[in-house]
């Protein structure tokens, strides 16, 4: 077995480091989804109002 199971100081961080990087890039893709959806909201509300005011 290479390194008898024990992995390097040097492994374990380059380990963390790349699954920390993949998480923090899906929790900001969720939340810049959420806001667009956001915004898709108010812009329907706003164009609600807006065609409520036409003559």
């Amino acid at each position: 077995m290479h390194n008898a199971g024990f992995v390097r100081l040097e492994q374990m961080k380059k380990i963390a480091n790349e699954r920390l990087d993949a998480f923090d890039m899906a929790r900001r893709r969720n939340g810049t989804l959420a806001a667009d959806a956001n915004d898709i909201a108010e812009f329907e509300a706003v164009e609600t109002a807006g065609k409520s005011r036409l003559p």
